[in-house]
């Protein structure tokens, strides 16, 4: 008859009681069925969580299994819900799914933007990284609320946290009353909105290239502006131009785009920057376009996708002034944007921005950007 040696009687003893417990702690995954329904639906609904929510886990609540989360769009909910319906998963799926924007909002959906530059967080604290800005007289669609901390979408698309400080919340109806009437926009890189109609009056705010101002009256000289409820002061009427003309330019010219990136030279760079108090590579160029009435995505890896893409050439012949050129370590790893001068010559935000060559024996030639350009696209046709 087989005896253990009684030295390993406390060593196997051990391992039952390690398995035991592992059991206890590893508990029972969700079939790979539902978490290939989840991952199909986000990629559906979300393929970029920057510009969208869709935040959905499912996980086993005793032996119920629960799916649990967040979207912002109720399309999705209803999608996952059809796919789960569909198929033979056992035991039966609870969807416990919360559609944005959270009942704790309210009927105060929206923000209009009240200060120059409201700085937009990666998370809800003023230490969490800068991923954005927004600009004076645009609305935010808020989502959620966290203690003094607002979870919204911004006019580009882009979602973050800004602090409640930088809006004034309002209802729809109280939108839809703010943008009636006349707006001008600044369309200096920097100024003030005064007391009284001189320069040597008290003021009463920044202003920054981009801000939205609500007309109270015009005039030749200085006009009488609100930026917020309450909140009126006097700008110089020359240093504006009316929001139609703004948003709808008529057809971009490449010359006032070259010339709407030269005055941002020298502005230092700032990550998450999107203003003319500091630029990152994508907030320069999209803050650019935007002056001369064309949208761009928030980040470089999304500017990439839009407009046409040209083949640069071996000597970069085939490139046109104004075009977007892109830069990585590799083809699909696009981390840096600028836009293209002529001959050779490119303006882009890194470190501040200035310009750079491509030709090697000029003395702003940048050997790092010629070995880690990769592609170019039009914009402007």
């Amino acid at each position: 008859m087989f005896r253990l040696n009684p030295r390993y009687h406390f060593f196997i003893c051990y391992l039952i009681l390690l398995l035991l417990f592992a059991c206890r702690n590893n508990p029972q995954q969700p079939p790979a069925e539902i978490i290939q329904i989840i991952h199909e639906t986000k990629m559906q609904f979300c393929p970029d969580r920057r510009l969208a929510v869709f935040d959905v886990a499912p996980a086993f609540e005793g032996q119920a299994l629960v799916i649990r989360g967040e979207v912002d769009n109720p399309a999705a909910k209803k999608v996952l819900f059809e796919k789960l319906a569909q198929s033979a998963i056992q035991p039966p799926v609870e969807i416990k799914i919360a559609v944005l924007p959270d009942s704790a909002v309210g009927d105060n959906k929206w923000g209009l933007v009240r200060v120059s530059v409201g700085n937009v967080r990666a998370k809800p604290g003023y230490s969490a990284e800068l991923v954005n800005q927004v600009m004076m007289g645009s609305f935010i669609e808020i989502l959620k609320k966290k203690k003094g901390w607002y979870y919204a979408r911004v006019s580009d698309g882009y979602l973050g946290w800004l602090n409640s400080t930088f809006f004034e919340k309002m209802t729809t109806a109280e939108k839809h009353d703010w943008q009636s009437g006349q707006h001008l926009v600044y369309h200096k890189l920097a100024g003030k909105i005064y007391e009284k109609p001189n320069m040597g009056s008290m003021i009463k705010s920044d202003v920054v290239g981009g801000n939205i101002l609500k007309v109270v009256s015009n005039g030749p000289r200085w006009s009488v502006v609100k930026w917020a409820s309450g909140q009126t002061g006097y700008v110089k009427t020359a240093d504006c131009i009316p929001l139609d003309q703004w948003l709808h330019p008529g057809l971009a010219d490449v010359g006032e785009v070259i010339k709407t990136a030269l005055q941002f030279k020298g502005l230092p760079y700032l990550w998450g920057g999107n203003s003319p108090k500091g630029v990152d590579c994508s907030g320069f160029t999209q803050s650019v376009f935007k002056w001369n009435g064309i949208d761009l995505l928030r980040d470089a890896s999304q500017q990439i996708r839009q407009g046409m893409e040209v083949s640069a050439g071996e000597h970069f012949e085939n490139l046109q002034r104004g075009d977007l050129l892109f830069f990585g370590p590799r083809e699909n790893k696009i981390t840096h944007v600028g836009i293209y001068l002529g001959k050779k010559k490119y303006i882009h935000s890194s470190g501040h921005v200035k310009i750079n060559s491509f030709d090697s024996t000029a003395g702003d030639f940048s050997k790092y950007r010629l070995g880690q350009f990769r592609s170019a696209r039009r914009i402007i046709n």
